[in-house]
């Protein structure tokens, strides 16, 4: 969770920015989704970090980052976002960390009372495996408009294309918004 400072000038549900922090005297960037409602009554920001090892700045993030660090912000970049006027019908397919840009586009879709008819299929190894997995169900039990299907790929296999037609029917009459994995991605 990030403070802005006086300059943020905001974004756009499913957009990301780039974070810059300085490591041993060297100043490095890399981009992140944005996963926080625009609209956050407190104004924050948040994004949501996988560790690379073999990275630099996530490893730092993830290991070092604690309240007060002080982190910069780039633009606000990505045209992967909610378009202005909302469709009807909205489909998100994701699979592991491919859920970030669209856990804005969800949260902002809350905040404004529209998940009213809106599907995501998000693979993961497991239950515990699903990133954001509690707030989704939660938002699953709050909007009876709202359908999460969980591809545990460790108990029922990946996700693929055929199975649109049993887990949401209508799916040629959405709005698609997909993220994650390139094999998905190109399958889909």
């Amino acid at each position: 969770t990030i403070q802005p400072g006086w300059e943020w000038e905001g974004h756009e549900p499913g957009q990301y920015l780039r974070i810059g922090v300085e490591i041993e005297g060297v100043k490095h960037w890399r981009a992140y989704s944005l996963t926080s409602d625009p609209d956050r009554e407190d104004g924050f920001i948040s994004i949501t970090i996988k560790n690379v090892d073999e990275g630099t700045v996530s490893p730092y993030l993830v290991r070092r980052g604690r309240p007060g660090t002080v982190v910069s912000l780039g633009g606000v970049e990505g045209d992967f976002k909610l378009p202005e006027e909302l469709p009807e019908k909205l489909l998100f397919i994701s699979a592991g960390s491919g859920i970030t840009p669209i856990m804005s586009m969800l949260r902002s879709l809350d905040h404004q009372d529209e998940l009213n008819d809106v599907v995501l299929i998000h693979s993961a190894k497991d239950k515990d495996d699903v990133i954001f997995g509690e707030q989704l169900r939660e938002l699953q039990r709050k909007h009876d408009g709202f359908n999460a299907h969980e591809q545990h790929t460790q108990e029922n296999g990946r996700f693929e294309p055929p199975d649109l037609e049993e887990i949401c029917p209508d799916w040629k009459e959405r709005v698609t918004f997909l993220s994650g994995p390139e094999g998905m991605l190109d399958a889909v």
